[in-house]
């Protein structure tokens, strides 16, 4: 796993973010910060966090930590590795359950990804990420650097790990669902997060990013500071 500091400037509070599969910093690019510090993680390949995440804890009096996509089901799983005043705080299209017909991704679906995953593919799941042209057009001149293969490896990591923890026992204080996700449905999204937590919708894909200026922007969906 790999961690990257998006902003960490002495801030008091820190916004843990589970970045999904296959991405990198680079699409996080244009979100602005001033009241917290930032450390984004990606690349999953282990259940350990990386040692940077751990030291950082004691810096901060409250840590934030939101997940998008199969950053969800991340953040869960390492949930007893993150210490007592870090909170769940909010879930971006995604769920728990993320392989499973009803509440995230149908089983086939995902392995014929994983099975079929090349240039093509890649190009097609960006694109589905998106309900508007001028979104797709917009990440693609800040894609994540990363290989086909580098992404198909922890595709099969993730697989293997949510085969055998298909739901961690973890909870989030809120859920964001985006009305036209293509890749975890909002019907799926609202019936796993329907009586776990307060959810929003709003009408946006896959990746809801653009839509923000600010990591601000993206815990008020949460959560307002006194």
């Amino acid at each position: 796993m790999k961690s990257h500091w998006l902003f960490q400037q002495g801030r008091p509070e820190l916004i843990l973010f589970f970045n999904g599969w296959g991405m990198d910093p680079r699409p996080l690019g244009h979100l602005a910060c001033r009241e917290y510090d930032v450390l984004e993680l990606h690349g999953y390949d282990a259940r350990d966090l990386p040692a940077s995440a751990l030291a950082a804890w004691p810096r901060y009096g409250r840590i934030h930590v939101a997940a998008w996509s199969l950053g969800v089901w991340m953040a869960g799983a390492v949930r007893a590795q993150l210490p007592s005043h870090a909170r769940l705080a909010l879930a971006v299209n995604g769920t728990l359950r993320p392989v499973d017909g009803r509440y995230g991704i149908a089983p086939g679906i995902f392995q014929q990804t994983l099975e079929s995953w090349s240039p093509e593919v890649r190009g097609q799941f960006y694109a589905n990420c998106f309900d508007r042209p001028e979104e797709a057009e917009r990440f693609s001149a800040c894609a994540p650097e990363r290989s086909v293969e580098d992404q198909q490896q922890e595709l099969g990591w993730l697989w293997s790990g949510i085969l055998r923890d298909p739901e961690p026992a973890a909870g989030f204080a809120a859920a964001f669902i985006g009305r036209r996700d293509l890749i975890f449905t909002a019907r799926n999204q609202l019936r796993f997060w329907q009586d776990r937590c307060p959810h929003q919708a709003q009408t946006c894909g896959h990746f809801p990013f653009f839509a923000w200026s600010s990591w601000e922007d993206v815990l008020r969906l949460t959560w307002t500071k006194p």
